[in-house]
């Protein structure tokens, strides 16, 4: 999974069928660990979660190409950091990499990347709010 273009609002992320596995491999597993406390710990229902992870897969599997250019807006990366999170810190997981399909390091990795995205979309924001022109010279310009 690499970067293609970031915005504040939205990203273009190059998936592949193996990144897509790996997240659904995820997501299935905190379905199982936190069971009823998914809405609150993730902010979506799992039926939700699964939804948004059919569309990526739809995508991809249309393209009939290796990897796919697919883009997210700022609540998915968010999701996508969440879940990791979970797979990562939040609950026990025996049998990590084979369940998953990754290690416990490579999945850490991938939170890393997902968070270092994260912190360059609020960057951008910050840079965007930064250089709106005040209010009042708004207000002379629309005259």
């Amino acid at each position: 999974m690499k970067v293609i273009t970031m915005t504040y609002k939205d990203v273009d992320l190059e998936w592949s069928m193996d990144d897509l596995e790996i997240f659904q491999n995820i997501l299935e597993e905190v379905i199982l660990a936190v069971n009823g406390g998914f809405v609150s710990r993730l902010d979506c229902s799992p039926r939700q979660a699964r939804g948004f992870f059919v569309c990526i897969s739809q995508e991809i599997q249309q393209s009939n190409k290796n990897y796919n250019t697919i883009t997210l807006i700022w609540t998915e990366v968010l999701f996508l950091k969440q879940l990791l999170n979970e797979v990562c810190n939040g609950i026990g997981l025996s049998n990590f990499e084979e369940k998953i399909g990754v290690s416990r390091d490579e999945a850490k990795k991938l939170m890393d990347f997902i968070s270092n995205i994260i912190d360059e979309m609020k960057s951008l924001k910050e840079i965007r709010r930064a250089s709106y022109l005040p209010s009042h010279l708004r207000s002379r310009q629309k005259s």
